[in-house]
Parts: C-alpha cells; structure tokens; sequence
C-alpha cells in the first residue's frame, strides 16, 4: 500500500511488512492499519511529530500520494 511513517525530516519509523498479494486495492475498498508506536526495530518512537503517508497508482497510471502529521504525545 505504500504506507510509511516518518519523522518530519524524512527519516523513516515504521512501515508495515505486507504480503505482495494483497498490495492492490479495488475501488472504494478500504485496508485499516493500527500501530503500535513502535518502529520497525521494534523500539518504541519519542514523543512528537510524525508524518504518515500511503502512496500508489491509480487507474489511470498517475502515481498519488497522500498524508497527514499527527503529535504524540506521552
């Protein structure tokens, strides 16, 4: 699905280990995600600003992305 979470600068935390056959999505269909808060090394992440982002292409070749910030707080 191309989801990623990063910090603001770009340094990448987490991105979730998905089998290549489920990678496309038909339309209006919908995958949920829920992290931990953990980074892939499984340490858990400081509190913050994170970027989350999902990118792909769509239907018509055209490559799309989008994202959100969100603030942790501990």
């Amino acid at each position: 699905y191309g989801l990623k979470i990063s910090g603001l600068f770009g340094i990448m935390m987490y991105s979730p280990h998905v089998s290549p056959a489920v990678t496309t999505l038909k339309p209006s269909e919908e995958i949920v995600f829920v992290w931990d808060q953990m980074k892939n090394d499984n340490v858990p992440v400081l509190e913050g600003l994170y970027k989350i982002s999902s990118d792909g292409i769509d239907s018509m070749g055209n490559k799309v992305e989008k994202s959100i910030t969100i603030n942790i707080w501990k």
